[in-house]
């Protein structure tokens, strides 16, 4: 009989209560910062700032505590967080990355929108701890737009679906001023203040996003991105003798904003009874997500779809063999990881199917059985699986092959469009679903995302072909 203890999976206690979805936590930074706008204007309250403050302070401080009992409770059992586990903690630290633009708000009553529109600017890629829900406030704040109160996602929703904006009178306002947000008209402009929320619920479920792909904020259908083509090359040079020039180079990514779409279906009920607002925000997420995971790891630029990874000609792809091969060792992994050093780049993340991370987790040590650790090498390699990384690829003769990616993702860069489109399909889905059967009365809703990938430095990545299981 084993003596390893069985996993339990963590769940949060009453310590934890008031952790905030993402939109939630999107809506209590907007607050705050408004309400402090008002108060220096003179028209605000700082009672009412403070109030909002420290509700934003305590949710802060209650997803911290979740985080750390959740690894704590893993340390516990001496193991690596479960599948699910793994979602929580990222989804907790997205919300923590959001309240945290206002850095210990009770300690600072002023909070000044000028310094995030310096911070932020059209074109420039989203630095570590930036959100794009805090890029689209200060954007619209440098325009001198009226975002002033609290902006609330299912409220807004919920207005537009049902016609009832009680308690919503800002966001009926924000519907009523844009053109084409009425349902009537068969879509719904969600405010760019909130389509961030949902775009940064995203992020936190986007694998190439986790491993350290950059997001640019598009303003406008194409846009240009400086980067290095060459590294500049200093040479020794004696007293009085001439400076060689250097070949280093820059040139401009130019990211074009491409479609992506996609359908949900929502029951009536659920549109009624329900915080629909974020049901659909984590489902478009949800859905968002995998796209842009399979299209920044494989699309081949046809079809109006973007330039991945692999599709890219100048990324190094280093094959298995003639009909693929099993990993009996780490030896692979270290080698890809390897090329990527030796060309001076530095490589932070391995991105693989979950059948291939399986079979890395039982290799085992020939004669005691005991299972290898991984090799020091791969240290800060972190190693991240997705269902987008295909098992069932063919390579010569085998037809059960997979990939792994191995880069320095920050060389790979996703231009987002700071709007979102969603069109209500109110009838389609009410007696039949897309097959023609029966649905029992459903909503559907139509989203739409602009935005393209590019890979800055191709020969930041490397492709390990023909893994089979």
């Amino acid at each position: 009989m084993s003596n390893t203890p069985k996993a339990t999976m963590w769940q949060p206690g009453a310590d934890h209560a008031g952790i905030p979805t993402l939109a939630q936590a999107g809506d209590m930074v907007a607050a705050v910062k408004a309400e402090a706008a008002s108060v220096r204007a003179g028209k605000g309250s700082p009672s009412a700032w403070e109030q909002k403050a420290t509700r934003a302070d305590k949710a802060q401080k209650a997803t911290w505590a979740a985080m750390k009992a959740m690894t704590d409770h893993a340390e516990n059992e001496e193991r690596d967080f479960l599948a699910s586990e793994r979602r929580t903690y990222r989804e907790y630290e997205t919300v923590l990355e959001t309240l945290a633009q206002l850095d210990r708000i009770p300690d600072r009553p002023e909070f000044d929108s000028r310094d995030d529109a310096e911070n932020y600017a059209p074109g420039r890629p989203l630095a570590s701890g930036q959100s794009f829900a805090a890029y689209t406030r200060a954007r619209a704040s440098e325009r001198g737009e009226d975002y002033d109160g609290e902006l609330s996602l299912d409220k807004y929703m919920r207005g537009v679906l049902t016609g009832n904006w009680r308690d919503a009178r800002r966001e009926q306002e924000i519907m009523n001023a844009m053109s084409g947000a009425s349902s009537a008209a068969g879509g719904v402009l969600i405010p760019t203040i909130l389509s961030g929320q949902i775009i940064d619920l995203a992020r936190a479920q986007t694998r190439v996003l986790e491993a350290g792909a950059q997001i640019v904020p598009m303003e406008s259908r194409t846009v240009d991105v400086a980067r290095w083509t060459q590294d500049p090359n200093l040479t020794w040079r004696t007293e009085n003798a001439v400076v060689s020039e250097s070949d280093a180079a820059v040139d401009a990514i130019t990211l074009s904003a491409k479609t992506l779409a996609t359908v949900v279906r929502v029951s009536r009920e659920l549109v009624e009874d329900t915080s629909i607002g974020y049901a659909l925000a984590n489902a478009f997420a949800a859905a968002l997500s995998q796209k842009i995971d399979q299209a920044a790891l494989y699309s081949d630029g046809t079809g109006g779809a973007p330039t991945g990874v692999k599709a890219t000609a100048a990324v190094t792809k280093t094959s298995m063999g003639a009909n693929g091969a099993s990993l009996t060792s780490w030896d692979p992994l270290i080698d890809a990881t390897g090329r990527l050093r030796d060309a001076n780049e530095a490589p932070g993340a391995q991105i693989m199917a979950d059948r291939t991370a399986r079979a890395l987790a039982k290799l085992k040590a020939a004669g005691s059985g005991e299972y290898l650790a991984p090799p020091e090498y791969l240290a800060d390699v972190a190693r991240l699986t997705t269902s987008g990384v295909p098992v069932a690829l063919t390579v010569g003769s085998s037809s059960d092959c997979s990939d792994v990616f191995t880069g320095d993702w920050s060389q790979l860069w996703i231009g987002l469009r700071t709007d979102l489109q969603i069109t209500i399909l109110s009838e389609r889905y009410m007696t039949n679903d897309a097959a023609g059967s029966p649905a029992g009365g459903q909503y559907g809703f139509m989203a739409w995302w602009r935005g393209d990938i590019a890979i800055a430095r191709p020969k930041a990545f490397d492709v390990l072909t023909g893994v089979r299981g």
